[in-house]
């Protein structure tokens, strides 16, 4: 549960220019909220203040996501949200964003190479 005046936030990356080439790339995972979090959802807030100078370099894009609560169709409308169409999602899979899954070979992290 976020405390008092907090937001319930599920990714979050300080940039300071949209040039920076860094980010989070989530794949085929379930995020679940905790028992606490669902039981209270009609008085937890999300953060969707466009004015924000975090959101002046945000840059979020979502693909075939599926699952409850899983639509796109009332995400908020920040400048830097996008859906993303399937030929967008070749830069953020494992061998494009990451550069080195040689890497994440030797741990026991499962990934996809692919979309």
């Amino acid at each position: 549960m976020p405390m008092p005046g907090q937001f319930t936030i599920i990714t979050a990356q300080s940039r300071d220019s949209p040039d920076e080439h860094t980010g989070i790339s989530i794949q085929n995972c379930s995020i679940l909220s905790t028992n606490d979090l669902y039981s209270n959802s009609s008085s937890t807030q999300w953060s969707d203040d466009n004015d924000d100078q975090e959101l002046k370099s945000l840059y979020y894009e979502e693909y075939d996501n599926g699952g409850p609560s899983s639509s796109t169709d009332d995400r908020v409308q920040w400048k830097g949200y996008h859906k993303m169409d399937v030929d967008a999602t070749y830069n953020f899979t494992v061998l494009e964003f990451i550069k080195d899954d040689e890497g994440l070979d030797s741990t026991a992290f499962p990934y996809d190479h692919g979309v």
